[in-house]
């Protein structure tokens, strides 16, 4: 674009124009590239990490650590279903108000019915893992088993680890996912449901919401063979450490294999289900900026920066160099105060991408 104060003439504005339309092009496909995700992610992982941790006083983590799977599980899979039992009624006579199991029932022996009799009248969700079934040519999802099959568990509360992985890191959870042609609920969302009603949510009825996990909480945690010895003393009751709380019971143990990496490090399956009902508990599960918002920024800037090249390439990157600071700032604000996630960085990327074009095309 012309250093002069003076109209562009016609060759000029169809070549700014053509820049605008470009860097319009690469704002609407930037957020599906894998460019585009890795600037975003760096900038999301950052902001996770810079936040503040806080307590949690209403969730619990049982974790099967490595000692009670050798200790108490004999290293045995699937996990014995008495002992899960035990777990469970050890929760519900301690006082807690929901019960989650995290933990995979599918191949449970048809044995475990007489040991699932033995439940007791609790708030229960049971973690419900899918697969994909490649037979007969076109992929299908496919709902495992819950607790191995038996007909009489089609009535159990259930949700599916809906949790949204990127590049090997674990960022996000869903509210549900669609699996063979329904909505299935995600276990944090039935979690959050059955605590506080007296029925399941039921297919069909929660959306596919995508939230960003705060991994702030500091979450209490026990083994489950601190909670098996609580239970087999004389006067054990409502304790106030578990009493009207929601237990999570899962695992750490290493050949459960359920370890993920995650914005602040690497964290078992049991702590990220646990960070993401903490977030939705505690109202901090944070959005994305929607695709069209982000791109009507980006026209607005493109605009501006259209206005700008009159004066010459060398302003548009000044200019840029300015604002970066407080777009990032302004990113950051949002993110902490109104829990929305806006990556500054495509922003800035297409700003250097016009600036570049026009001395491209030699517009200077």
């Amino acid at each position: 674009m012309n250093g002069t104060a003076g109209s562009p003439g016609k060759k000029l504005l169809t070549q700014s124009v053509f820049i605008f339309l470009i860097a319009l092009t690469f704002s609407w496909t930037i957020g599906e590239s894998i460019f585009g995700r890795l600037l975003a992610r760096w900038t999301l992982d950052q902001f996770i990490r810079w936040d503040r941790p806080t307590g949690d006083d209403q969730i619990v983590l049982i974790d099967i650590t490595e000692d009670d799977y050798g200790n108490r599980f004999n290293r045995r899979r699937p996990l014995d279903p008495e002992k899960i039992v035990e777990l469970i009624n050890a929760a519900h006579t301690a006082g807690a108000k929901a019960i989650a199991v995290d933990i995979s029932t599918a191949d449970w022996p048809k044995e475990a019915k007489e040991q699932l009799r033995k439940l007791p009248f609790a708030a229960i969700i049971w973690a419900r893992d899918f697969y994909e079934d490649r037979q007969g040519g076109k992929p299908t999802t496919v709902l495992e088993p819950l607790l191995g099959g038996l007909k009489e568990a089609s009535g159990e509360c259930y949700g599916v680890p809906a949790l949204g992985e990127e590049a090997g890191v674990v960022r996000y959870f869903y509210s549900g996912l669609r699996i063979g042609g329904l909505r299935e609920p995600s276990f944090v969302s039935q979690i959050v449901y059955r605590s506080e009603n007296s029925s399941c949510l039921q297919p069909e009825d929660q959306d596919e919401e995508r939230q960003i996990i705060s991994f702030s909480s500091q979450i209490p945690s026990e083994s489950a063979s601190t909670l098996l010895d609580q239970a087999g003393q004389k006067d054990f009751g409502s304790r106030p450490e578990y009493a009207g709380k929601i237990l999570i019971i899962g695992g750490s143990f290493h050949s459960g294999a359920d370890t993920k990496l995650t914005p602040v490090g690497a964290m078992s399956g049991l702590e990220i289900i646990g960070q993401a009902l903490s977030s939705v508990t505690k109202n901090r599960a944070r959005r994305e900026l929607g695709k069209g918002y982000s791109v009507l920024i980006d026209s607005v800037i493109g605009l501006v920066l259209f206005l700008l090249g009159l004066l010459g390439w060398r302003v548009q990157v000044l200019t840029t160099i300015v604002f970066v600071l407080p777009l990032g700032i302004a990113c950051l604000y949002a993110f902490r105060q109104y829990d929305l996630f806006v990556s500054f960085i495509p922003f800035v990327a297409g700003i250097f991408a016009h600036a570049y074009l026009a001395r491209l095309h030699g517009l200077s």
